[in-house]
């Protein structure tokens, strides 16, 4: 299986962190969180639209965790219903 990394740029003005969703055959991987809330959903809303469930997240450094705990919650909400 070769995954396909999807990357989510912060459309804020004075900050552009990036994130990215490692998308794997059956769930998806997010890669840090953002740095704002607002950032969180659209990464939120890139990763319902590939319709499968979040498996994890892996945070490569302490300033993207915005969104992290909201992210989290939310998979384990809709865990089973994204197929």
């Amino acid at each position: 299986m070769t995954p396909t990394i999807h990357t989510y740029v912060s459309q804020e003005p004075l900050v552009k962190p990036n994130a990215f969703i490692v998308e794997g055959d059956s769930e998806l991987v997010i890669v840090d969180t953002t740095l704002t809330m607002s950032g969180r959903k659209a990464l939120q809303h890139m990763a319902d639209g590939l319709r499968k469930p979040i498996a994890g997240i892996l945070l490569t450094h302490p300033d993207h965790v915005a969104g992290t705990m909201n992210i989290d919650e939310f998979s384990a909400r809709n865990r089973g219903r994204l197929r």
